[in-house]
């Protein structure tokens, strides 16, 4: 190796080494941001707030579907609106069905076998007299 492929070698080597570094910075710059955007976007909201403005009451027909284990307690209102109800462990001993019924509860969006629907996560019900 001649004494010019030698500092051809270094100068190739140095130049490497500044890329390499400054990539090195220009990936932990970028993860920083995301980490604090991420950190910045997150929304506290106690949760009164929230249970208070997802609220609804709705009327229709209580009817249990699925298949063991992937069953659920479902209300189809009679415009065919469907939501998935989340019971207490003591409502869900004293519901009969299919019955029809007025619930009240907190209303969110999540997945029953693999298809978002609407849940109920419920906070009274009452018998509705046909």
């Amino acid at each position: 190796m001649s004494f010019s492929n030698l500092n051809n070698y270094q100068l190739d080597k140095n130049v490497d080494g500044r890329f390499s570094n400054y990539m090195r910075i220009a990936c932990l710059s970028f993860i920083f941001l995301i980490f604090v955007s991420g950190c910045s976007s997150s929304k506290s909201v106690s949760n009164s707030a929230t249970s208070e403005s997802n609220m609804i009451s709705v009327e229709g027909y209580v009817s249990v579907r699925g298949n063991v284990p992937f069953i659920a307690v479902v209300l189809e209102t009679d415009d065919r609106n469907t939501y998935i109800l989340k019971l207490t462990p003591e409502m869900s001993q004293t519901l009969t069905t299919p019955a029809r019924l007025n619930v009240t509860g907190r209303l969110y969006l999540d997945y029953w076998n693999g298809v978002a629907l609407a849940h109920l996560e419920v906070v009274e019900l009452e018998r509705v007299m046909e």
